[in-house]
Protein backbone atom coordinates (compact mmCIF):
# COMPACT_ATOMS: atom_id res chain seq x y z
CA UNK A 1 0.00 0.00 0.00
CA UNK A 2 0.81 3.50 -0.62
CA UNK A 3 2.87 5.45 2.03
CA UNK A 4 2.37 9.11 2.56
CA UNK A 5 5.04 11.71 3.11
CA UNK A 6 4.70 14.30 5.85
CA UNK A 7 6.62 17.50 6.58
CA UNK A 8 8.36 16.63 9.32
CA UNK A 9 8.48 18.21 12.66
CA UNK A 10 12.43 18.66 12.99
CA UNK A 11 12.34 20.30 16.54
CA UNK A 12 10.21 21.15 19.37
CA UNK A 13 9.62 24.74 17.90
CA UNK A 14 9.10 24.28 14.39
CA UNK A 15 4.93 24.78 13.77
CA UNK A 16 5.88 24.89 9.62
CA UNK A 17 8.18 24.28 6.64
CA UNK A 18 8.65 25.32 3.18
CA UNK A 19 8.85 23.16 0.36
CA UNK A 20 11.68 24.43 -1.77
CA UNK A 21 12.36 22.02 -4.45
CA UNK A 22 10.81 18.60 -5.33
CA UNK A 23 14.18 16.25 -6.34
CA UNK A 24 11.83 13.75 -8.03
CA UNK A 25 9.15 14.57 -10.54
CA UNK A 26 5.53 12.28 -10.23
CA UNK A 27 6.48 8.55 -11.67
CA UNK A 28 10.16 8.69 -11.32
CA UNK A 29 11.45 5.67 -9.40
CA UNK A 30 12.98 6.19 -5.56
CA UNK A 31 14.69 4.01 -2.67
CA UNK A 32 13.99 3.50 0.88
CA UNK A 33 16.11 7.09 2.77
CA UNK A 34 16.66 8.67 -0.51
CA UNK A 35 16.12 12.83 -0.44
CA UNK A 36 13.28 13.48 -2.57
CA UNK A 37 12.29 16.75 -1.49
CA UNK A 38 14.27 20.08 -0.37
CA UNK A 39 12.55 22.05 2.62
CA UNK A 40 13.08 25.42 4.84
CA UNK A 41 12.73 26.08 8.09
CA UNK A 42 13.89 28.88 10.57
CA UNK A 43 16.49 29.49 7.77
CA UNK A 44 17.69 25.66 8.16
CA UNK A 45 17.45 23.76 4.15
CA UNK A 46 16.66 20.26 5.22
CA UNK A 47 15.83 16.77 2.94
CA UNK A 48 13.23 14.83 3.88
CA UNK A 49 13.33 11.28 2.33
CA UNK A 50 11.58 8.55 0.76
CA UNK A 51 9.72 6.46 3.47
CA UNK A 52 9.65 3.46 1.42
CA UNK A 53 11.57 2.16 -2.37
CA UNK A 54 8.82 2.35 -5.51
CA UNK A 55 7.43 5.75 -7.27
CA UNK A 56 6.88 8.59 -6.55
CA UNK A 57 3.09 8.31 -6.90
CA UNK A 58 1.46 11.76 -6.24
CA UNK A 59 3.59 15.02 -5.09
CA UNK A 60 0.30 17.06 -3.07
CA UNK A 61 2.37 20.52 -2.07
CA UNK A 62 4.23 21.91 -4.71
CA UNK A 63 7.49 23.95 -4.56
CA UNK A 64 7.25 27.30 -2.76
CA UNK A 65 4.47 26.55 -0.91
CA UNK A 66 4.45 26.35 3.29
CA UNK A 67 2.61 24.25 4.88
CA UNK A 68 2.29 22.92 8.70
CA UNK A 69 4.08 20.20 10.37
CA UNK A 70 2.59 16.74 10.04
CA UNK A 71 0.74 17.91 6.64
CA UNK A 72 0.83 15.08 4.46
CA UNK A 73 2.66 16.30 1.11
CA UNK A 74 3.43 12.92 -1.07
CA UNK A 75 2.42 9.44 -1.71
CA UNK A 76 5.21 6.57 -2.43
CA UNK A 77 4.38 3.77 -3.95
CA UNK A 78 4.78 0.76 -6.43
CA UNK A 79 3.60 1.71 -10.26
CA UNK A 80 0.37 1.74 -11.04
CA UNK A 81 -0.96 1.88 -7.46
CA UNK A 82 -4.23 3.60 -6.67
CA UNK A 83 -3.61 6.42 -3.96
CA UNK A 84 -7.39 6.18 -2.99
CA UNK A 85 -6.97 2.94 -1.44
CA UNK A 86 -4.15 4.33 0.82
CA UNK A 87 -6.11 7.82 1.45
CA UNK A 88 -8.70 5.68 2.67
CA UNK A 89 -6.73 3.99 5.13
CA UNK A 90 -5.15 6.71 6.34
CA UNK A 91 -8.62 8.18 7.39
CA UNK A 92 -8.59 11.55 5.71
CA UNK A 93 -8.50 12.79 1.84
CA UNK A 94 -5.25 14.10 0.50
CA UNK A 95 -6.81 17.69 0.10
CA UNK A 96 -6.71 17.84 4.32
CA UNK A 97 -2.79 18.14 3.84
CA UNK A 98 -3.95 21.02 2.26
CA UNK A 99 -6.70 22.16 4.54
CA UNK A 100 -3.73 22.51 7.49
CA UNK A 101 -5.00 19.00 8.77
CA UNK A 102 -2.26 17.76 10.24
CA UNK A 103 -2.85 14.02 9.69
CA UNK A 104 -2.07 10.89 11.90
CA UNK A 105 0.43 8.57 11.20
CA UNK A 106 -1.86 5.59 8.99
CA UNK A 107 -1.31 2.34 10.72
CA UNK A 108 -2.06 -0.94 9.51
CA UNK A 109 -5.10 -3.09 10.73
CA UNK A 110 -4.55 -4.46 14.51
CA UNK A 111 -1.30 -2.59 14.86
CA UNK A 112 -1.21 0.40 18.13
CA UNK A 113 -1.99 3.88 16.63
CA UNK A 114 0.77 6.05 16.37
CA UNK A 115 0.74 9.78 17.78
CA UNK A 116 2.86 13.19 16.65
CA UNK A 117 4.97 12.08 18.77
CA UNK A 118 6.11 8.27 17.48
CA UNK A 119 4.32 7.51 20.94
CA UNK A 120 1.86 4.11 20.93
CA UNK A 121 -1.41 6.09 21.60
CA UNK A 122 -3.68 4.46 24.14
CA UNK A 123 -6.72 5.65 25.52
CA UNK A 124 -5.42 8.52 27.95
CA UNK A 125 -2.46 9.91 25.83
CA UNK A 126 -5.04 9.56 22.66
CA UNK A 127 -7.04 12.53 24.08
CA UNK A 128 -4.23 14.43 24.80
CA UNK A 129 -2.71 14.07 21.55
CA UNK A 130 -6.24 15.02 19.80
CA UNK A 131 -6.49 18.42 22.08
CA UNK A 132 -2.58 19.60 21.22
CA UNK A 133 -3.48 18.65 17.38
CA UNK A 134 -6.84 20.88 17.83
CA UNK A 135 -4.62 23.31 18.95
CA UNK A 136 -2.40 23.40 16.64
CA UNK A 137 -4.53 23.28 13.45
CA UNK A 138 -6.21 26.93 15.04
CA UNK A 139 -2.91 28.36 15.27
CA UNK A 140 -1.81 27.00 11.76
CA UNK A 141 -5.07 28.40 10.09
CA UNK A 142 -2.55 31.93 9.90
CA UNK A 143 1.05 31.85 9.40
CA UNK A 144 3.21 33.15 12.33
CA UNK A 145 3.82 36.35 10.10
CA UNK A 146 0.53 37.04 9.20
CA UNK A 147 -0.47 37.05 12.75
CA UNK A 148 2.04 39.03 13.84
CA UNK A 149 0.86 41.86 10.90
CA UNK A 150 -2.78 41.50 11.56
CA UNK A 151 -2.25 42.03 15.17
CA UNK A 152 -0.26 44.94 14.70
CA UNK A 153 -2.73 46.54 12.66
CA UNK A 154 -5.56 45.33 14.41
CA UNK A 155 -7.01 43.12 11.89
CA UNK A 156 -9.53 40.35 12.71
CA UNK A 157 -7.67 37.26 11.16
CA UNK A 158 -11.02 35.48 10.96
CA UNK A 159 -12.65 37.70 8.91
CA UNK A 160 -10.02 37.37 5.98
CA UNK A 161 -9.90 34.72 3.21
CA UNK A 162 -6.74 33.23 2.67
CA UNK A 163 -5.09 32.85 -0.11
CA UNK A 164 -2.25 30.54 1.05
CA UNK A 165 -2.37 26.56 0.73
CA UNK A 166 -5.54 25.51 1.65
CA UNK A 167 -6.89 28.65 2.32
CA UNK A 168 -4.16 29.43 5.22
CA UNK A 169 -4.28 33.24 5.69
CA UNK A 170 -0.62 34.35 4.37
CA UNK A 171 1.18 37.97 5.26
CA UNK A 172 -0.18 39.23 1.57
CA UNK A 173 -3.81 38.71 2.85
CA UNK A 174 -3.28 41.06 5.75
CA UNK A 175 -0.86 43.61 3.96
CA UNK A 176 -4.58 43.70 1.52
CA UNK A 177 -6.92 44.38 4.41
CA UNK A 178 -4.86 46.95 5.53
CA UNK A 179 -4.53 48.49 1.97
CA UNK A 180 -8.23 48.18 1.60
CA UNK A 181 -9.00 50.33 4.97
CA UNK A 182 -6.99 52.89 4.03
CA UNK A 183 -8.35 53.22 0.34
CA UNK A 184 -11.71 53.34 2.51
CA UNK A 185 -10.42 56.12 4.90
CA UNK A 186 -9.91 53.88 7.77
CA UNK A 187 -7.32 53.87 9.71
CA UNK A 188 -5.61 50.63 11.67
CA UNK A 189 -4.81 51.04 15.55
CA UNK A 190 -3.46 48.14 16.67
CA UNK A 191 -5.99 45.38 18.87
CA UNK A 192 -6.06 46.45 22.40
CA UNK A 193 -4.54 44.42 25.28
CA UNK A 194 -6.44 41.71 26.36
CA UNK A 195 -8.32 42.82 29.91
CA UNK A 196 -6.45 40.71 31.82
CA UNK A 197 -3.22 42.16 30.99
CA UNK A 198 -2.30 44.79 33.88
CA UNK A 199 1.38 45.96 33.34
CA UNK A 200 2.52 47.89 30.31
CA UNK A 201 3.53 45.72 27.14
CA UNK A 202 6.47 47.61 25.05
CA UNK A 203 4.20 48.95 21.21
CA UNK A 204 4.62 46.67 18.94
CA UNK A 205 7.05 47.89 16.03
CA UNK A 206 5.33 49.43 12.36
CA UNK A 207 5.44 47.19 9.69
CA UNK A 208 8.21 48.28 7.51
CA UNK A 209 7.61 50.51 4.52
CA UNK A 210 7.66 49.00 0.75
CA UNK A 211 8.42 50.61 -2.14
CA UNK A 212 8.00 49.34 -5.62
CA UNK A 213 11.21 48.65 -7.26
CA UNK A 214 11.13 51.67 -9.86
CA UNK A 215 11.00 53.96 -6.87
CA UNK A 216 14.01 51.92 -4.96
CA UNK A 217 16.15 52.04 -8.43
CA UNK A 218 15.39 55.80 -8.81
CA UNK A 219 15.28 55.38 -12.77
CA UNK A 220 19.22 53.65 -12.82
CA UNK A 221 19.02 50.35 -14.65
CA UNK A 222 18.49 47.50 -12.62
CA UNK A 223 17.99 43.81 -12.15
CA UNK A 224 15.91 41.66 -9.71
CA UNK A 225 17.01 39.29 -7.56
CA UNK A 226 13.98 36.96 -5.62
CA UNK A 227 14.14 37.33 -1.74
CA UNK A 228 15.79 33.81 -0.39
CA UNK A 229 13.84 32.42 2.35
CA UNK A 230 16.65 32.60 4.68
CA UNK A 231 17.08 36.66 3.84
CA UNK A 232 13.70 37.36 3.89
CA UNK A 233 13.75 35.84 7.93
CA UNK A 234 16.62 37.85 8.58
CA UNK A 235 15.39 41.07 6.79
CA UNK A 236 12.30 40.62 9.47
CA UNK A 237 14.24 39.78 12.11
CA UNK A 238 16.92 42.83 12.27
CA UNK A 239 13.90 45.17 11.33
CA UNK A 240 12.12 43.82 14.20
CA UNK A 241 14.95 43.76 16.85
CA UNK A 242 16.25 47.26 16.06
CA UNK A 243 12.33 48.67 16.18
CA UNK A 244 11.48 46.75 19.15
CA UNK A 245 14.24 47.36 21.49
CA UNK A 246 16.36 49.95 23.24
CA UNK A 247 20.20 48.87 21.93
CA UNK A 248 23.15 50.39 23.54
CA UNK A 249 26.75 49.37 22.64
CA UNK A 250 29.69 49.85 24.88
CA UNK A 251 33.10 48.49 23.74
CA UNK A 252 36.77 48.04 25.36
CA UNK A 253 40.09 47.25 24.16
CA UNK A 254 41.74 44.13 26.02
CA UNK A 255 44.95 43.09 25.94
CA UNK A 256 45.20 39.54 24.53
CA UNK A 257 48.64 38.58 24.63
CA UNK A 258 48.62 35.82 27.73
CA UNK A 259 45.45 34.43 25.24
CA UNK A 260 47.66 34.33 22.23
CA UNK A 261 50.45 32.89 23.67
CA UNK A 262 48.50 30.15 25.67
CA UNK A 263 46.38 29.23 22.51
CA UNK A 264 49.79 28.74 21.08
CA UNK A 265 51.17 26.50 23.19
CA UNK A 266 48.37 24.43 23.28
CA UNK A 267 47.16 24.11 19.56
CA UNK A 268 49.40 20.80 18.76
CA UNK A 269 48.95 19.24 22.14
CA UNK A 270 45.13 19.51 21.65
CA UNK A 271 45.11 18.66 18.14
CA UNK A 272 47.22 15.31 18.35
CA UNK A 273 45.22 14.33 21.68
CA UNK A 274 41.30 15.81 20.55
CA UNK A 275 41.32 16.49 16.72
CA UNK A 276 40.51 19.74 16.46
CA UNK A 277 42.29 22.79 16.38
CA UNK A 278 41.31 25.76 18.89
CA UNK A 279 40.20 29.08 17.55
CA UNK A 280 40.19 32.24 19.69
CA UNK A 281 36.34 31.89 19.58
CA UNK A 282 36.63 28.78 21.19
CA UNK A 283 38.18 31.00 24.32
CA UNK A 284 35.89 33.45 23.83
CA UNK A 285 32.98 31.66 24.08
CA UNK A 286 34.47 30.15 27.37
CA UNK A 287 34.46 33.59 28.67
CA UNK A 288 31.25 34.91 27.89
CA UNK A 289 29.81 31.85 29.70
CA UNK A 290 31.86 31.87 32.76
CA UNK A 291 31.09 35.79 32.87
CA UNK A 292 27.48 35.56 32.39
CA UNK A 293 27.37 32.89 35.01
CA UNK A 294 28.78 36.05 37.39
CA UNK A 295 25.89 38.29 35.84
CA UNK A 296 23.22 36.44 35.25
CA UNK A 297 21.14 40.07 34.91
CA UNK A 298 22.85 40.21 31.26
CA UNK A 299 21.55 36.64 30.78
CA UNK A 300 17.88 37.73 30.52
CA UNK A 301 15.10 38.47 28.13
CA UNK A 302 12.20 41.26 28.24
CA UNK A 303 8.69 40.41 27.31
CA UNK A 304 7.73 44.32 27.99
CA UNK A 305 5.78 43.48 30.70
CA UNK A 306 8.76 41.06 32.65
CA UNK A 307 12.33 40.16 32.74
CA UNK A 308 12.40 36.92 31.80
CA UNK A 309 15.75 35.11 33.98
CA UNK A 310 17.52 32.31 32.17
CA UNK A 311 18.37 29.11 34.20
CA UNK A 312 20.69 28.09 31.34
CA UNK A 313 24.02 29.49 29.21
CA UNK A 314 23.43 28.73 26.02
CA UNK A 315 25.60 30.59 23.71
CA UNK A 316 25.16 31.22 20.24
CA UNK A 317 27.93 31.34 17.63
CA UNK A 318 26.80 33.22 14.31
CA UNK A 319 28.30 31.52 11.32
CA UNK A 320 28.56 32.94 7.79
CA UNK A 321 26.98 30.92 5.07
CA UNK A 322 27.54 33.40 2.02
CA UNK A 323 23.83 33.87 1.53
CA UNK A 324 23.69 34.87 5.08
CA UNK A 325 23.97 34.81 8.76
CA UNK A 326 22.51 31.51 11.06
CA UNK A 327 23.53 31.24 14.77
CA UNK A 328 23.53 27.57 15.79
CA UNK A 329 24.11 27.36 19.79
CA UNK A 330 26.03 25.36 22.01
CA UNK A 331 24.30 24.85 25.10
CA UNK A 332 25.48 24.95 29.20
CA UNK A 333 28.66 26.52 27.70
CA UNK A 334 29.69 27.17 31.24
CA UNK A 335 29.47 23.80 32.52
CA UNK A 336 31.67 23.00 29.06
CA UNK A 337 35.51 23.16 28.72
CA UNK A 338 37.13 25.01 25.65
CA UNK A 339 38.23 21.56 23.91
CA UNK A 340 34.33 20.61 24.33
CA UNK A 341 33.48 23.58 23.20
CA UNK A 342 35.53 24.14 20.31
CA UNK A 343 34.71 20.58 19.08
CA UNK A 344 30.67 21.31 19.04
CA UNK A 345 31.41 24.92 17.27
CA UNK A 346 32.64 22.89 14.61
CA UNK A 347 30.33 20.25 14.11
CA UNK A 348 28.03 22.87 14.21
CA UNK A 349 29.55 25.04 11.47
CA UNK A 350 30.36 21.94 9.32
CA UNK A 351 26.35 21.02 10.10
CA UNK A 352 25.55 24.74 9.14
CA UNK A 353 27.53 24.67 5.83
CA UNK A 354 26.43 21.21 4.87
CA UNK A 355 22.55 22.36 5.29
CA UNK A 356 22.43 19.63 8.09
CA UNK A 357 20.98 21.96 11.04
CA UNK A 358 17.81 21.12 13.01
CA UNK A 359 15.75 23.67 14.25
CA UNK A 360 17.09 22.70 17.60
CA UNK A 361 20.12 23.17 16.58
CA UNK A 362 19.41 27.37 16.67
CA UNK A 363 16.78 27.46 19.02
CA UNK A 364 17.34 28.23 22.94
CA UNK A 365 20.07 30.54 22.65
CA UNK A 366 20.62 33.26 25.51
CA UNK A 367 23.71 35.34 24.42
CA UNK A 368 25.45 35.17 20.66
CA UNK A 369 29.22 36.01 20.02
CA UNK A 370 29.54 37.37 16.66
CA UNK A 371 33.37 37.65 15.54
CA UNK A 372 34.21 39.48 12.35
CA UNK A 373 37.93 39.59 13.18
CA UNK A 374 38.89 37.59 10.52
CA UNK A 375 37.75 39.50 7.89
CA UNK A 376 40.17 42.14 9.44
CA UNK A 377 37.31 44.19 10.99
CA UNK A 378 38.80 46.18 14.43
CA UNK A 379 34.89 46.96 16.04
CA UNK A 380 31.53 46.77 15.04
CA UNK A 381 28.27 47.47 16.57
CA UNK A 382 25.99 43.76 16.66
CA UNK A 383 22.44 43.84 16.39
CA UNK A 384 20.77 41.82 19.13
CA UNK A 385 19.42 38.71 17.99
CA UNK A 386 15.76 38.60 19.95
CA UNK A 387 14.44 37.41 22.03
CA UNK A 388 18.24 37.82 23.66
CA UNK A 389 19.25 41.19 25.42
CA UNK A 390 23.05 40.87 24.82
CA UNK A 391 25.35 40.22 22.02
CA UNK A 392 29.13 40.31 21.79
CA UNK A 393 30.84 41.64 18.82
CA UNK A 394 34.15 40.43 18.36
CA UNK A 395 36.88 42.39 16.58
CA UNK A 396 40.52 41.14 15.01
CA UNK A 397 43.59 40.59 17.31
CA UNK A 398 46.04 42.97 16.40
CA UNK A 399 49.61 43.71 17.54
CA UNK A 400 50.56 47.31 18.40
CA UNK A 401 52.60 49.03 20.87
CA UNK A 402 50.86 49.75 24.58
CA UNK A 403 51.82 50.96 27.67
CA UNK A 404 52.72 48.24 30.77
CA UNK A 405 52.86 50.60 33.08
CA UNK A 406 56.01 52.97 32.14
CA UNK A 407 57.08 50.47 29.59
CA UNK A 408 55.86 50.77 26.44
CA UNK A 409 55.68 47.01 24.94
CA UNK A 410 54.83 44.97 21.93
CA UNK A 411 51.36 43.23 22.73
CA UNK A 412 48.17 41.68 21.22
CA UNK A 413 44.85 43.42 21.36
CA UNK A 414 41.59 43.05 20.60
CA UNK A 415 38.09 45.13 20.65
CA UNK A 416 34.79 43.94 22.27
CA UNK A 417 31.73 45.34 21.33
CA UNK A 418 28.99 44.24 23.54
CA UNK A 419 25.29 45.71 22.38
CA UNK A 420 22.43 45.59 25.16
CA UNK A 421 18.47 46.26 25.70
CA UNK A 422 19.06 49.01 27.43
CA UNK A 423 15.52 48.53 28.20
CA UNK A 424 16.41 45.83 30.83
CA UNK A 425 20.17 46.09 31.10
CA UNK A 426 21.51 49.44 32.18
CA UNK A 427 25.17 50.71 31.45
CA UNK A 428 26.35 49.57 34.86
CA UNK A 429 25.77 46.09 34.80
CA UNK A 430 26.59 45.87 31.19
CA UNK A 431 30.09 47.64 31.91
CA UNK A 432 30.54 45.56 34.93
CA UNK A 433 30.00 42.25 32.51
CA UNK A 434 32.15 43.68 30.04
CA UNK A 435 34.99 43.99 32.53
CA UNK A 436 34.59 40.60 33.83
CA UNK A 437 34.86 39.42 30.37
CA UNK A 438 37.89 41.20 29.90
CA UNK A 439 39.88 40.16 32.96
CA UNK A 440 39.03 36.32 32.14
CA UNK A 441 40.66 37.03 28.65
CA UNK A 442 43.62 38.93 29.84
CA UNK A 443 44.22 35.62 32.35
CA UNK A 444 43.42 32.82 30.12
CA UNK A 445 44.39 29.78 32.53
CA UNK A 446 41.41 30.50 34.22
CA UNK A 447 39.32 29.46 31.63
CA UNK A 448 41.02 26.16 31.84
CA UNK A 449 39.88 25.27 35.40
CA UNK A 450 36.30 25.34 34.89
Amino acid sequence: MATEVIMPKLGLTMIEGKIVKWLKKEGDPVKKGEPIVEITTEKIANVVESPETGVLLKILVQAGNTVPVLTRIAWVGQPGEKIEEAEAAAGAPASSAADGEPPRSATAEGKTPIGTTGEPLNEKTAEAEETSLRSLRSRQRVSPAARKLAEEHGIDVDSLKGTGPGGRVVTEDVQRAIEERKARGVTTEPSPAPAKETAPRAPAPAAPLTRTVAEVAGGVPYVIEPLSEMRRIIAERMYQSLASTAQSTLTAEVDVTDLVRLRESLLHKVEVAHGVRLSPTDFIVKAAALALSAHPNVNVSFTGAEIVKKTEINIGVAVDLGQGLIVPVVRNADKKGVVAISKEIKSLVEKARNGRLSPDDVTGGTFTVSNLGMFGVDAFTPVLNPPESAILGVGRIVKKPVYVGEDLLPRHVMVLSLTTDHRVIDGAPAARFLLTLRELLEDPEMLLLS
